[in-house]
This record gives C-alpha cells, sequence and structure tokens, in this order.
C-alpha cells in the first residue's frame, strides 16, 4: 500500500447506512449492504490536495470492509496541474473540490476539505509552517476528528516526483502528534 496507517482509540457512534451504488435487488447491493452491516468503521482518508488519493485503497475499505470513508483534503488543490491552459487556481480549485466530491459520492463517502493554501514547491519547511501554522492546521484537523470520529486514519502518500514532499512530512509529522495527545 501506498500509504500511512494511524490507528485511533476514536469510537464511532452508530450511524445510518450510506446510499448504495448497486442495484436494489443485485447480489453486490445484498453483499454491501452486510459488509456495511458487520464494519460499523469510518476511515478518514487524508491527501494533501485532491487527485492525490488511492482509490483501490479507498474502495479496499468501502467495497471489501464495508467502513464510511471520509475523504480529508489539506488544500482545495489550487497550485495543480489543469488540462486546459490559462486555468486560474481558484477556478483550478473549484473544478478539484467537486471532482473530490463526485468521488466520495461514487464511494457513498464523503469530502472534506482544511482549505489551507496548496504550496506548489517550497525548499525549506519555515515557507510551509508559515502557511499552515500548527495550531491552524491542529485545530481543524480536530474539528474534522470531532464530526466524524474515524476508527482508521490513512495518509495517503505524495505524488510529487521527489520521495516525499515537505508538505508530506510536515502533514505525516501534524497527525502522528494529534495521535499521540
Amino acid at each position: 500500500l501506498r500509504c500511512v496507517v494511524f490507528f485511533a482509540t476514536l469510537f464511532l457512534p452508530l450511524m445510518g447506512r450510506p446510499q448504495s451504488v448497486f442495484p436494489q435487488n443485485s447480489p453486490e447491493f445484498l453483499y454491501q449492504t452486510t459488509s456495511d452491516l458487520r464494519a460499523r468503521m469510518t476511515v478518514f482518508t487524508v491527501s494533501l490536495r485532491p487527485g492525490a488519493e488511492d482509490f483501490a485503497t479507498m474502495a479496499y475499505f468501502r467495497y471489501g470492509l464495508g467502513a464510511k470513508l471520509v475523504s480529508l483534503y489539506v488544500t482545495n488543490g489550487e497550485s495543480g496541474e489543469s488540462d486546459s491552459s490559462g486555468t486560474l487556481p481558484h477556478e483550478l480549485a473549484a473544478i478539484s473540490r467537486e471532482e473530490a466530491y463526485n468521488a466520495a459520492r461514487r464511494l457513498a463517502g464523503d469530502a472534506y476539505f482544511l482549505n489551507l493554501p496548496d504550496i506548489a514547491a517550497a525548499s525549506d519547511n519555515r515557507l510551509i509552517r508559515n502557511l499552515w501554522p500548527s495550531d491552524t492546521l491542529r485545530a481543524r484537523v480536530h474539528k474534522a476528528i470531532g464530526s466524524y470520529r474515524p476508527d482508521v486514519v490513512i495518509l495517503f502518500q505524495d505524488r510529487s516526483p521527489n520521495s516525499r514532499s515537505l508538505s508530506h512530512q510536515i502533514l505525516e509529522q501534524e497527525l502522528l502528534s494529534i495521535a499521540k495527545s
């Protein structure tokens, strides 16, 4: 797997079942319904930006284990690449958010955005720490955790050409610190 998994000691309150993507009379619907009833688990998948998710891992947790998925995005993806030249950052952010919401709906899950600035490149972590103050990042992550109470948190690897971007390293450190507190 291309992810780091954090197991939290948070317990899922009894929740209603999400709507299935399968026809109601199909064997797939029956299988998914029984998986949902057995699992009662919420999984947070954390990505720096929309498009950095690992959908195979998400599909496994959703359809293999019956988990409820919440895709947590640190940024809106405004510094990412666009297929059309001339797309402005705020337009790209809107497109990325819409795609993320649609992907979450296809997996009967939710998308949650921390709305921190998307940093295309940084040569030292001071820039990232200035744009993502630790107290702000922690407060927003705690709010998300309080809203969804995940059982498992998965941090997906950044897909940067380098093995791990500084943004990803800082996010991983903050998530580990939150999990330990």
